[in-house]
């Protein structure tokens, strides 16, 4: 059996009721991923749904494996290809095709768990909910787990109420923790709020999420609400990502300017030379490669109280765990990126990226790892997931013995 037959094997009964969800996804050379894809939408839980597919001229036969499948609630556009830079108007464009309550959106590339509508439409009971997302799981091009994404702990930037809290994570610490096929929005409130928002170089998540956060709440799923699929061609995996940072800054520059007294009246503070300060010291830390360096920079921000000064409450108690986790940071940094290139098959840039690890930490350890990772880039296999999964059995098994003993 082809993969595509596969993935496209059981098929749910469909209803003829009005959608209540419309699914937005824009797709361009998706064809290794796309069949997946359809599968874990034509087995959800939940059928009322209609699927917007917009492909931007794909040649690999993606579209193919899409006009497939007999199914009157798939509607597949095709369009002239217009590339990365205009991927938000082909989101916007899509948006335009909904006629849903509810809009889910998904990837050509990820993939949603059996539930994930049912449970996401039961999370805007609350009217005031224009968002909801959940955990993710981000797997690699063989859909093999690379790690977790739980939800933030400060439950408030989470639900992003009251109003605003979430920008102490997006506007403060520039990071954006809502991952796209996790999420939901209401159709209604997202039209009105202008829909996606087109900011260069940050992407179609990033900016929308920061101009919803002044809007309303957000639910915030405790469960897997959808796999986010990294691979050696994906637009993540080959972004720079000190770029990516100083194009999101340059988005929230121009935020704060158009958004200046409702930011004030939530609380935020947007002093430019506080935010300015703060953003450099920030990025300076992300992509630091000396600890020295590093730690200066941790002191100035204590010193400066900026954190506290720009609206965030727990500023100081953010600082402090970062101090003390300054001696670490860059090493473990190195060490995840590492091992995430490594899941994705990118074998010379895992070499490189742990090149910067053992810089700082040649221990014996490392440098073993290191050894195994060009063996690997040898082999075209990653060598090291077999192992640690065998560290990990090991390491449970002298457990349970140390417990025998004890009894």
């Amino acid at each position: 059996m082809s993969a595509d037959k596969e993935y496209l094997s059981q098929r749910r009964p469909v209803y003829e009721s009005a959608p209540t969800v419309s699914i937005v996804t824009p797709v361009y050379n998706q064809r290794a991923y796309i069949a997946q894809t359809i599968d874990s939408v034509l087995n959800q839980t939940l059928q009322n749904w209609e699927w917007i597919v917009l492909d931007d001229g794909s040649s690999d036969g993606t579209g193919e494996v899409i006009t497939r499948i007999n199914d009157h609630r798939i509607h597949y556009s095709l369009q002239a290809h217009a590339g990365r830079d205009h991927l938000v108007q082909s989101y916007n464009k899509a948006l335009a095709m909904c006629s849903s309550e509810f809009i889910a959106l998904l990837d050509g590339d990820d993939y949603w768990p059996p539930d994930k509508l049912e449970v996401q439409v039961k999370s805007f009971d609350n009217p005031e909910v224009i968002l909801s997302y959940g955990e993710c799981v981000m797997v690699d091009q063989k859909g093999e787990r690379i790690r977790y994404v739980g939800l933030p702990g400060d439950l408030g930037v989470a639900t992003n109420h009251p109003k605003g809290s979430a920008l102490k994570i997006l506007l403060l610490d520039v990071l954006c923790f809502i991952y796209l096929p996790t999420v939901m929005l209401r159709t209604s409130a997202f039209r009105a709020a202008g829909g996606f928002v087109e900011a260069k170089g940050t992407g179609e998540d990033f900016p929308t999420w920061v101009g919803l956060s002044l809007k309303g709440r957000f639910a915030a799923v405790p469960a897997c609400m959808g796999y986010y699929r990294k691979h050696p061609l994906s637009i993540t995996a080959r972004q720079n990502e000190g770029d990516f940072f100083d194009d999101k800054v340059t988005f929230l520059r121009d935020f704060i300017l158009k958004n200046n007294s409702l930011l004030e009246d939530i609380g935020f503070s947007t002093n430019r030379e506080l935010l300015e300060r703060h953003w450099k010291i920030l990025r300076d830390n992300r992509f630091a490669t000396d600890m020295g360096k590093l730690e200066r920079q941790a002191r100035r921000l204590r010193d400066d109280r900026l954190l506290d000064a720009i609206g965030y409450s727990a500023g100081m108690d953010f600082l402090e765990r970062h101090m003390a986790e300054t001696k670490e940071i860059i090493v473990q940094k190195a060490y995840r990126r590492a091992m995430d290139l490594m899941e994705i098959g990118s074998f010379e840039e895992a070499r490189a990226e742990y090149k910067r690890l053992l810089a700082q930490d040649a221990s014996l350890r490392n440098i073993i790892t290191y050894f195994m990772m060009i063996v690997s880039s040898l082999v075209k296999t990653n060598l090291i997931r077999p192992l640690s999964y065998l560290k990990v059995k090991l390491f449970m098994l002298l457990r349970d013995l140390v417990k025998e003993n004890k009894k």
